[in-house]
């Protein structure tokens, strides 16, 4: 079975650019998951609402207002990170979200409430990372390592 890439960097002056479909999903969560970050998981709706036209029916969703995701709930089975740091509200943009499906992209936007939107799954806090204060000089130190290193090869590569 051929690998499947996890990842691929594009910019997002492409992604704006992309005539595909895209679809939106609104969330609600706690204002604490907002806040302190976290991974959710998410069982989309089998109709997601076009965000393009907002559902008013445009050409990227056939007139309908609606896209279709995978009929299978396994298959519209998503799990998203909350960077955390955000009181009110963030979007992500998902490209390709669901296998065999005809959604470009799905913008998730996630703002705070009492209640939390059905299919929404907290599973742990997101990894946050910060730098420790002994971290600042490990950059500048690999710098000095690797010219040393080169500096070493060089001679080698010299008087041999």
């Amino acid at each position: 079975m051929p690998a499947k890439p996890l990842a691929r960097v594009t910019s997002p002056e492409a992604l704006d650019r992309a005539t595909g479909p895209r679809a939106k999903l609104e969330l609600v969560v706690p204002k604490a998951w907002l806040a302190e970050g976290c991974a959710l998981e998410v069982t989309a709706p089998k109709l997601l609402c076009c965000a393009r036209c907002d559902g008013g029916g445009c050409d990227s969703c056939g007139r309908g207002g609606a896209l279709r995701a995978p009929p299978r709930r396994a298959q519209r089975a998503l799990q998203l990170s909350l960077p955390g740091d955000h009181t009110t509200a963030v979007q992500l943009r998902l490209v390709d979200p669901f296998a065999d499906s005809e959604i470009e992209q799905l913008l998730v936007q996630v703002r705070p409430g009492t209640t939390t939107t059905p299919g929404v799954t907290r599973i742990e806090p997101a990894l946050q990372l910060t730098p420790s204060p002994a971290a600042a000089w490990v950059k500048p130190l690999l710098r000095v390592a690797l010219v040393l290193l080169a500096i070493v090869l060089l001679v080698m590569a010299l008087t041999y």
